[in-house]
């Protein structure tokens, strides 16, 4: 058994104990499992799978376990956002139930992903209600930030992976096992930790520092057009969501972004690909010309089956795959895909449900920018600015259904919860005192 396998092992049993007292901590658990899980990687192929190969499934029980046995925790009954969203969410998934039931092109595979939404549904109701404080809080964002640095360590230190056709394959991580779904992952952990660069103290800043350009190096390897189009589009929501004090510390994290990019990006496939965007119709690769093919062809399956046809029937399915030649393949856009399996009705419900969790956070992020709670809105800017990274990556990767859409929905409504006008206690590190709900409603 190796020391790396030891150490894994150790920390397992540590944040499960931590999680009985502090459940936010079994939240990590479920993380730590989820970018390392054993099987996935050199050190866990030995002693950790054959002791189980479940160990997802056991970070998830005691996740449960940990919220479940702490009475403490319950969805406050002003947090309207958030019983909102989770109904909507719920309809979403009683949606999808009838449409695989009833409509499915292809049972088997219809049938995982339907179990996955609802796993995923539980999974982001457990997140939302073990971030009580803007500790957990912060918890949540570092413990997404810690996975996908040891992600890279691995890649780039262990050189993990191998390359085909020029892209990083060969990591698995559930649901983002593929170069194009790991560029999205990876990419929403960088504007996440901008927060940390700027707000942190010297030991989160010093793992910031050293975490970012790792996590950018494995985008780059990955070289997916999505991420090269998202992460542009995070860095202008970043610049344009900041006022006053946090808009300098924007513009510094931008500047940083372009000088990594310029030192890091020297490889000219990723330029050729990066550029190969915004070239006319007809200077564009085989690649360009097939996903444009692909976009029209699922459209013309939504206008044909407007109710759904089940999970990954754009075109994984004999249903979806008669519509691009019998080809069996991904559909590379996340919004034709998500209207492809659960109908129209399925994708309004599950946009309203994002619309709504960032319609509370941007709420709160205006009350702390009125507040003079600059660290608490810059925070909040970050998260919004990693949901527009994943909501651009989706024009070009079919990843709208991966669960970190689940995280940032439960992390947005922590934060209007927390950190907004409704949360008794002053959410800045620095500003400890209780504030009567009085001067909150008076706007004081």
């Amino acid at each position: 058994m190796s020391v790396t396998a030891v150490v894994w092992l150790v920390m397992f049993i540590v944040l499960a104990v931590k999680a009985f007292s502090r459940s936010s901590w079994g939240m990590c658990i479920y993380f730590m499992t989820f970018f390392a899980i054993p099987r996935g990687w050199w050190w866990g192929k030995d002693m950790l799978t054959t002791i189980t190969g479940r160990w997802s499934l056991m970070a998830a029980l005691i996740f449960l376990a940990a919220v479940s046995m702490n009475p403490g925790l319950q969805m406050p009954k002003k947090d309207g956002a958030s019983r909102r969203v989770f109904l909507i969410l719920l309809f979403y998934a009683i949606n999808a139930t009838f449409v695989h039931f009833a409509f499915a092109g292809g049972s088997s595979k219809s049938y995982t992903g339907l179990e996955l939404l609802w796993k995923f549904l539980l999974l982001s109701y457990l997140i939302n209600l073990c971030i009580q404080n803007y500790e957990d809080l912060k918890l949540f964002v570092i413990a997404i930030i810690t996975g996908a640095a040891y992600v890279a360590y691995e890649i780039i230190i262990n050189d993990r992976g191998g390359f085909e056709k020029g892209r990083l394959e060969g990591i698995f991580i559930p649901g983002a096992s593929e170069s194009n779904y790991l560029a999205g992952l990876m990419s929403m952990c960088i504007p996440l930790a901008a927060y940390f660069l700027f707000f942190g103290k010297w030991k989160g800043r010093l793992f910031a520092l050293i975490a970012v350009p790792m996590i950018f190096d494995v985008v780059l390897r990955c070289n997916s057009r999505g991420a090269f189009l998202a992460l542009p589009a995070g860095g202008a929501r970043l610049y344009l969501a900041s006022t006053g004090r946090m808009r300098k510390f924007a513009t510094y994290g931008i500047i940083l972004a372009c000088l990594a990019i310029a030192y890091q990006a020297k490889d000219p496939e990723i330029h050729e690909r990066f550029w190969s965007i915004f070239v006319p119709a007809e200077e564009r690769d085989d690649s360009a010309l097939s996903r444009i093919e692909f976009y029209k062809a699922g459209w013309e399956m939504i206008k044909t089956y407007p109710m759904g046809s089940g999970a990954e029937a754009a075109f994984k399915s004999r249903r979806g795959s008669r519509f691009i030649g019998g080809r069996y393949r991904a559909v590379h856009n996340g919004y034709i895909d998500i209207a492809a399996s659960w109908g129209i009705q399925g994708f309004a419900l599950y946009m309203a449900a994002i619309f709504f969790a960032w319609r509370s956070m941007h709420l709160a992020i205006k009350f702390n920018n009125q507040r003079g709670r600059t660290d608490v809105a810059f925070l909040g800017v970050c998260i919004e600015a990693a949901l527009v990274v994943e909501l651009a990556a989706c024009v070009f990767i079919s990843g709208l259904d991966g669960e970190w859409f689940y995280w940032l929905i439960a992390g947005m409504l922590a934060y209007g919860r927390v950190c907004g006008p409704d949360a008794i206690e002053a959410t800045s590190p620095m500003q400890r005192q209780v504030v009567p709900r009085e001067l909150v409603a008076a706007g004081q």
